[in-house]
């Protein structure tokens, strides 16, 4: 049911921006990566780090590491072949979405929780709002809510044991998995972890600092050990981060400290909070999500670290400052939605098989948030049959629960785990359903985003890929400057282009295209590169075969000089100096002269 409108349209899961443009380059190349890498290992030949067809020419591991080379589920990429690259990328990224489910399960097992409650838990946790709107946009956040239970599952197993020094291998493995595909989640559920491991220690154990600073200093030492595991691709990543464009984009102001989201966004918050995130934002909680967290709030003496924790959450929810802090304090972001999925999935769990009575202000409550979403989505949406249908579809599942916990006076939880558990699972589908179906139909039309299959096919039929074969077979010809398809394509054909789209780039690339003002080559960002603006000197110096000066390419030139790779010049000009001429001038001096930033130092040898 949550994909039934994919299977319908004939979707794929590669949505029509970054799934086209990174993520399925990404995978066709690590299909034929893998398979090289075996073919060198035992054919005792040397291994290829770096590439010409990734952009401009770059680093596989760095440039890669963001799309999921060092995600161990891409191992079914040696499967593929290109023409079905696509059916089995789709494959990998539900298997992956089922496994974060099956994680949180041996989280919940450890805990003892019943088999109902945690199986709604382990569902509502893989299928959520953050599933939507950015694991099948971007497949490789997928693998940080994978390791997230069985993180913070190593941590609970330091913090109850009585061995100060105890060894949890779950922890090292959890953090080595994540360390293998960077730094940028790993950064969030660390700050979350540290988060956890304080409240929940001081909440167990009250203050004992000594015991505290022994507990931290052992699980400190095999989080390092994790990363220590990886480091053959964390800390290559890190450094290139460090030397990109990127990283220069982080900043923080004391204006993002007090910034407010706006009405408008609040509204869409609002209509999101039930019926999910669609193309906006919200958080798609079904009614059993929201019954149970009135409930744990209402239980006196006990769950309070989870309380705390989902207190610090829903506030910093509020906040643009929390999205900017947990992005590396750059723009503010919802990409840590994660972590808040998992404290829900956690209430939902340990709610569920509680015997406490539900006092009959989580009722009031709970009408009271239905009518404001009710509000919400007239407000943004306006009062029309898709509106209605919506209205009715999710009405249904909120009044079937009031139904079920006031049937009987002091009713309970524990009393309907399972008619509960059943409800949940049924809310959390619907959510689903109304994110991906039509909106005549009253949904999000959520699925629209994606390609229809055949992506390889058209990406192989373009003008670009006619052009990059014809040209791998001309003398000195080394690139294709023309760009009718998605950005990576020359990734994916195994031919060299000039367009790229990867978030760590090579940072010379852009200052080139910088220092000489190709604007389409930095169209969008530091890392966004689409041609040369068909400057015949820029097409000369990287030696281009065929180029274009129209985006359709529907006029084809062929490049009369192409300087050959690997050429040498005879004459320099200091940056200095070349920065005092116009920018036309220094473009038409690029095949004359090279630029350096200072002089050489020449040794004369005398025999």
């Amino acid at each position: 049911m949550f994909f039934l409108p994919f299977i319908v349209r004939g979707n794929s899961f590669i949505s029509g921006a970054d799934g086209f443009n990174q993520t399925y380059p990404a995978y066709v190349y690590i299909s034929n990566y893998i398979k090289e890498l075996f073919k060198s290992i035992f054919a005792h030949e040397s291994i290829s780090t770096f590439d010409f067809s990734i952009g401009f020419g770059n680093d596989i591991i760095t440039t890669l590491n963001s799309y999921g080379i060092g995600d161990i589920f891409y191992i079914t990429a040696f499967l593929s072949s290109e023409p079905y690259s696509e059916i089995l990328l789709t494959l990998t990224v539900l298997l992956k979405i089922y496994m974060t489910g099956i994680s949180f399960s041996v989280w919940g097992r450890y805990h003892k929780l019943s088999s109902p409650s945690l199986l709604a838990a382990s569902i509502f946790y893989a299928f959520n709002g953050y599933t939507y709107a950015f694991e099948l946009l971007f497949p490789a956040f997928i693998i940080a809510q994978l390791t997230l239970p069985l993180f913070i599952l190593g941590l609970d197993m330091l913090i109850e044991s009585k061995q100060i020094w105890k060894v949890s291998k779950l922890l090292i493995i959890s953090i080595f998995l994540q360390a293998l595909n960077g730094f940028y989640f790993l950064y969030m559920e660390t700050l979350f972890a540290i988060l956890y491991f304080g409240v929940k220690f001081f909440v167990l154990y009250n203050k004992q600092w000594k015991s505290f600073f022994l507990r931290a200093c052992n699980a400190a030492w095999q989080y390092l050990l994790g990363i220590g595991m990886a480091s053959l691709f964390f800390i290559p990543v890190l450094l290139d981060f460090l030397k990109s464009p990127r990283s220069e984009e982080t900043s923080f102001s004391f204006a993002q400290i007090i910034e407010m989201y706006s009405l408008e966004t609040w509204t869409e918050r609002l209509e999101g909070l039930i019926s999910g995130p669609g193309y906006g934002s919200g958080l798609g909680l079904c009614a059993v999500a929201v019954a149970s967290i009135l409930f744990l709030y209402s239980i006196p003496h006990k769950y309070k670290e989870l309380k705390i924790l989902l207190t610090i959450f829903v506030v910093g929810y509020c906040f643009p400052m929390t999205g900017s802090i947990m992005n590396g304090f750059s723009y503010s972001t919802e990409r840590l939605l994660f972590l808040l999925y998992f404290l829900i999935a956690m209430v939902i769990a340990k709610s569920l098989s509680q015997p406490d009575h539900i006092p009959r202000q989580c009722f009031y409550i709970q009408t009271f948030i239905f009518v404001i979403w009710g509000i919400a989505l007239f407000a943004l949406s306006g009062v029309n049959l898709q509106s209605i249908l919506r209205i009715a579809a999710f009405g249904f599942s909120w009044l079937s629960l009031i139904y079920i916990l006031i049937r009987k006076p002091k009713s309970s939880f524990m009393a309907n785990e399972k008619l509960l558990s059943m409800l949940a699972v049924v809310g959390i589908i619907l959510v689903g359903v109304m994110n991906n179906f039509p909106v005549v139909v009253g949904g999000k039309g959520f699925s629209a985003l994606f390609l229809n299959w055949g992506v390889y096919q058209d990406i192989n039929d373009s003008k670009f890929a006619q052009c990059a074969k014809k040209d791998s077979l001309t003398e000195n010809a080394l690139r294709t400057d023309i760009y009718d398809t998605c950005h990576n394509a020359a990734t994916i054909l195994n031919v060299n282009g000039t367009s790229s789209y990867y978030s760590i780039a090579n940072p010379s690339v852009y200052y080139f295209l910088t220092e000489y003002l190709v604007s389409p080559g930095i169209e969008d960002s530091s890392f966004t590169y689409k041609g040369l603006d068909s400057r015949l000197s820029l097409e000369m110096l990287l030696s281009v075969g065929s180029y274009t000066d129209t985006i359709d390419a529907s006029k084809i030139y062929t490049n009369p000089y192409i300087l050959p790779f690997g050429f040498t010049f005879d004459s320099y000009i200091l940056n200095e100096d070349a920065q005092s001429e116009d920018v036309l001038d220094r473009n038409a001096a690029l095949v004359e002269t090279v630029t350096l930033k200072n002089s050489p130092k020449v040794v004369i040898c005398c025999s």
